[in-house]
């Protein structure tokens, strides 16, 4: 049996030549190469999707901006274990922290950075 108790849903495989960054902790940056990758590529701005948005969605958007990135959280691509979880996690990652926006309206926030 592996170590790893999560895979990748093969419709959301990588394509060959992306990136793969192993996480063992709640953040995504926390003793990953993440934050060189996105620096190297001139990366300003992450967009945050994934499970336990009170958990590893926000560890990771709080590490984000305080190094310096400009975080959005998709927030219908997040999920908690309770939906109480999820909303409280939005709502105080939305006063300072985040851009929390659906990803319906994704498309045109990323676009309002770009300019």
């Amino acid at each position: 049996m592996s170590d790893c108790l999560a895979a990748i849903d093969p419709h959301l495989a990588p394509r060959p030549g992306e990136p793969v960054f192993r996480k063992e902790r709640y953040s995504a940056f926390h003793r990953t190469r993440l934050r060189a990758w996105l620096e190297s590529k001139g990366v300003t701005t992450v967009v945050l999707a994934g499970v336990m948005t009170h958990v590893c969605v926000d560890t990771t958007a709080r590490d984000g901006i305080s190094l310096g990135f400009d975080v959005i959280i998709a927030a219908d691509a997040c999920a908690s274990k309770s939906a109480a979880l999820h909303e409280a996690s939005l709502q105080c990652l939305s006063h300072a922290v985040a851009r929390v926006v659906t990803v319906r309206r994704l498309g045109a926030v990323i676009a309002e950075v770009q300019r």
